[in-house]
């Protein structure tokens, strides 16, 4: 995907949300307020308490937490000050921070999908800054947490701001963060570690903070082992599904020059990184799915970087191509791009298509039937956290692989199927009518569940809720569209029924 020449916003439509914030809801107020708390020696759990009380929803999120099987507390806490104190000083101010991300993605109406995904990697970031600063003499982890979570509050902007059109520079895989600043300053007249800047200040958050959020992209050596959290965190996607290779490469260099003792290839870092992620994603949501695979997304990006070293090469080489051993070694590489190349389409687990696989491959199909109408089914695998927290990731993969497999041998050979994250699969479906998309909705259904999934000798259940939305004329709906609406049919479908505990082993 190349560099898109996009049509910037008005700065009204910029300036219009920043001055949203000139009066800040209740939510904004209170988790600013913890965080001036948590930098104040002389403040006590009652101002901590009072702080959370300004605000119905932050208290009721810290109560939720307190009495989530995380904390596993024997009677129901309901006052807000045992709550506090139970929970502590750094988980409150993990779930105040992200509370306040959230609370920006509401005032600025972020769509669903866009929402989650920056959320997402922002906490991933976090916890990564957090991960690092934990070995690091004299580094505050909770300052370092902080700053990196908040450091994209400006992407959230731009989204806010520029909808589907920033999302085209977020999605662009072949550029590394340095030309998506610059991208960014040419569309819209900042970049967004300025715009975090301009937010900080807004939020009132505390000034070390404002300033570390400003600069997070713009902090070298110079900064010192103080500053390494921040900069290793700033080099994570935005968007955990299109991780770059190139910021991929830069992340494996830091690493090694300035963490080696530590982490001795990205792979060791992205092991303690996904127990961190997923830990301070339960904090900050007790109910939440599956955390995404790293390693999986690490390995996409790993090999986005192969296949360009590769590309080069090959380019070289026909440049060079005098004698018969140098046509040998282009040919040789431009297999292995080739290979590449199908690898960062599909996803390494089930080897259904992964998201990027899917848009070629929907855009493919419209452009070669633009006529025909178009299908797509969300499938969400209900319960499936338990499997992993009963059985171990490793059975949670082979549930995940066979039922992709399962997928595949009750689909059309026509029919695009995607595992689109986590546990939630993708599938397309052209030139049928309603009643033959719920045949089929039917059948990947009884596929898909009708037989336990069975590992190291034990079976587990799957359930699944399938959503659907339809379309008779395809260029009339995106496939973001789409999968939004059936996204949603999927949550009603969920809704509309009883959740069992689907992976309780058979009698």
């Amino acid at each position: 995907m190349g560099a898109t020449s996009l049509a910037a916003p008005t700065d009204a439509r910029i300036e219009s949300l920043l001055d949203s914030l000139e009066i800040l809801p209740t939510s904004l107020v209170s988790a600013a307020r913890v965080l001036d708390l948590t930098n104040d020696s002389d403040s006590d759990m009652s101002d901590f308490a009072d702080a959370v009380g300004i605000d119905p929803a932050l208290t009721a999120k810290v109560l939720a937490l307190v009495n989530s099987a995380f904390y596993g507390v024997s009677r129901t806490v309901t006052n807000v000050r045992q709550a506090v104190t139970l929970i502590g000083t750094h988980n409150l101010r993990v779930l105040s921070v992200t509370y306040c991300l959230a609370g920006l993605h509401h005032q600025w109406r972020l769509p669903q999908n866009a929402a989650h995904d920056v959320w997402e990697a922002s906490v991933c970031k976090a916890a990564a800054a957090a991960l690092v600063a934990r070995g690091i003499p004299g580094v505050d982890e909770g300052h370092a947490f902080s700053a990196a979570l908040l450091s994209d509050i400006g992407v959230t902007l731009l989204l806010a701001a520029g909808q589907e059109r920033y999302a085209e520079i977020l999605r662009n895989t072949d550029i590394d963060i340095s030309r998506q600043l610059v991208l960014e300053r040419e569309q819209f007249g900042q970049n967004h570690a300025e715009l975090s800047g301009r937010l900080a200040a807004l939020l009132r958050l505390p000034e070390p903070l404002r300033a570390e959020v400003a600069a997070h992209h713009s902090i070298g050596a110079e900064g010192g082992a103080a500053a390494l959290p921040v900069r290793i965190a700033a080099l994570l996607p935005h968007s955990l599904y299109a991780w770059r290779a190139a910021d991929h490469a830069a992340l494996a260099a830091l690493l090694a020059a300035e963490a080696g003792p530590r982490w001795n290839s990205v792979d060791a870092f992205v092991a303690e990184l996904q127990v961190e992620f997923e830990r301070v994603s339960r904090v900050c949501n007790p109910g939440c799915g599956a955390a995404p695979s790293l390693a999986e997304l690490s390995a996409q990006a790993a090999a986005m970087a192969t296949r360009e070293a590769t590309r080069l090469v090959a380019q070289n080489a026909g440049l060079l191509n005098q004698n018969i051993a140098l046509l040998g070694a282009k040919e040789n590489a431009e297999a292995r791009a080739a290979e590449m190349e199908s690898r960062a389409l599909l996803d390494p687990l089930t080897q259904l298509l992964n998201r990027d696989g899917l848009r070629d491959a929907f855009t493919d199909s419209i452009r070669e039937d633009p006529s025909s109408s178009v299908a797509v089914l969300l499938i969400d695998m209900d319960g499936f956290k338990r499997v992993n927290d009963r059985h171990g990731h490793a059975a949670g993969d082979a549930v995940l692989k066979e039922c992709g497999r399962r997928l595949v041998s009750a689909a059309r050979d026509t029919d695009l199927l995607t595992r689109w994250g986590g546990d939630e699969f993708v599938v397309v479906l052209r030139d049928l009518d309603s009643p033959q998309c719920e045949a089929v909705v039917q059948r990947l259904a009884a596929a898909m569940c009708e037989q336990p999934v069975t590992h190291a000798d034990t079976p587990i259940r799957v359930a699944v809720s399938i959503g659907m939305s339809r379309a008779e004329r395809p260029p009339d709906s995106t496939l973001e569209a789409l999968i939004e609406r059936a996204d949603a049919a999927m949550y009603e479908a969920k809704r509309a029924r009883p959740q069992p505990d689907p992976h309780e082993s058979p009698e």
